[in-house]
């Protein structure tokens, strides 16, 4: 099943299409007026989703989406219905993509294509005799169908409401009953602009359909590009990753042709980047396209050579020799053979019919034995090659310093690093602005273990760099 928008019908219209073009009018009627409409405490300061404060702000929008014509869907009703729990503390995305069953669901009650998830921060200035407390609400609409962030909204306080400083005056209760009294007059104007949002989407009339593609096999640095060359892509509207585990990575894929030029966009995409094409795997189905590398080598009990480079700077004659041996162990002296070296690299042809991943395990194991940290060294896999760079020497503690973005030499490497992986399009000249942010953002989003922001942190040097 997939989702089309039709032209000269509302956007809210959309009716949920199989493969042969049928509908259930029943599912057109009840996403027609269904909002999903959610609070959520991911922004630094919210108040915490549990709070009661959520409670009357979804009760003034609800009211406004009425008079409207809409429908809010609530986190009592997706429970009821659909067994969804929300927790507190939970990063954005893994609180959206469940959501995605209030789009996929049969029951016309619930069943909805748009969701507004927002947040409600209190900031306080304290004074030399008072409290300054201004309320900020913010939120964004998704599309359901492709997880994807339509629009934005964001409502203040225009003034201050002042409060003693004095705690025995005015206590933690005092404070709370004042963001609650602030945050209930700015939903109305919270409604207002989501309701003018919703009608925006309402009036656009292009076409598009949402697809799911699954990719198992490949390597992250892969993924990545791979994820990059997509967005380049023209006829690629949007792509979002669902879900990511037991080396399966699945994107939502928005575009405006059909299914079969998705898998002609994402087959050149990867022989472009070097992949045998008879270890390509795809098969298309109802919802979308399937791409698996195939394991082992272009035929089953066949072997293939694969180029394996070890070394690094600093690294010694004597621990190269260990490790050579080590990788002899790996793979058998037979099917290593000596291919080049230099003072710091080693180079070996591996004679092998080991998967990517069974040869990335043999890696690993090697340098575990090593006595190498993970943190210590880098590998990186390709179709028919592997590094392994060491960072650190054998043994040694890791210490990671954050590199600074405001000096010239760290972002000149944060930024160089961003355009080897096809992220950053302007110049690599150690100034960090608003393109170098654009390409962190890209690299954290295609990345499902750090948030999708710009904030630059040791976990995310760590999956940039590797260490």
């Amino acid at each position: 099943m997939f989702l089309r928008k039709l032209p000269k019908q509302s956007w809210l219209g959309l009716v949920l299409v199989s493969v042969l073009g049928t509908a259930d009018p029943a599912l057109s009627q009840s996403q027609n007026d269904h909002v999903v409409v959610l609070g959520e405490d991911s922004d630094e300061g919210a108040v915490k989703r549990d709070d009661e404060v959520y409670g009357r702000v979804i009760s003034v929008i609800q009211n406004a989406l009425a008079e409207a014509g809409f429908v809010a869907i609530d986190e009592q009703l997706l429970s009821a219905k659909l067994g969804l729990q929300f927790r507190t503390d939970v990063r954005r995305q893994d609180f959206i993509v469940p959501l995605q069953a209030a789009n996929t669901t049969d029951d016309p009650t619930v069943q909805s294509r748009l969701a507004f998830v927002f947040s409600v921060v209190p900031i306080m200035q304290d004074m030399s005799m008072t409290r300054h407390l201004k309320v900020r609400i913010r939120g964004e609409i998704y599309d359901l169908a492709t997880l994807r962030m339509m629009r934005s909204s964001e409502v203040e306080s225009p003034k201050p409401k002042i409060l003693p400083q004095d705690a025995a005056i005015c206590n933690e209760v005092c404070v709370k009953d004042a963001v609650g009294d602030q945050a209930r007059q700015l939903a109305s104007l919270l409604s207002a602009d989501l309701i003018n949002k919703i009608n925006e989407l309402n009036a656009e009339q292009s076409t598009f359909s949402v697809f799911k593609l699954s990719l198992a096999g490949f390597d992250r640095m892969t993924v990545i590009q791979l994820s990059k060359a997509l967005a380049d892509s023209p006829e690629i509207l949007a792509s979002e990753v669902l879900t990511d585990q037991d080396g399966r990575r699945v994107y939502s894929v928005t575009t405006t042709k059909d299914v079969g030029y998705l898998e002609e966009v994402v087959a050149g995409i990867l022989l472009d980047a070097g992949f045998d094409g008879t270890r390509l795997q795809t098969s298309l189905s109802s919802d979308g396209l399937n791409v698996d590398l195939v394991d082992g080598s272009p035929g089953v009990g066949q072997s293939a050579v694969m180029k394996i480079e070890i070394g690094g700077d600093g690294l010694s004659s004597s621990d190269l020799r260990k490790l050579s041996g080590l990788l002899m162990d790996a793979f058998g002296a037979d099917s290593v053979s000596l291919d080049g070296s230099t003072d710091t690299f080693r180079a070996f042809s591996v004679q092998t019919d080991s998967s990517l991943l069974e040869i990335e395990t043999n890696l690993a194991d090697m340098m575990d034995k090593a006595g190498y940290a993970e943190a210590a060294y880098d590998l990186a896999l390709g179709d028919k090659s592997a590094k392994v760079t060491i960072l650190q020497a054998a043994g040694s503690e890791t210490s990671v310093e954050l590199m600074d973005l405001k000096d010239k030499a760290d972002a000149t490497k944060v930024q160089q690093r961003l355009k080897d992986l096809g992220l950053l399009d302007g110049t690599v000249d150690g100034a960090w602005g608003k393109g170098s942010n654009r390409a962190l953002e890209k690299f954290k989003a295609a990345n499902v273990d750090l948030p999708d922001d710009s904030v630059w942190d040791i976990a995310t040097q760590t999956a940039l760099f590797g260490s």
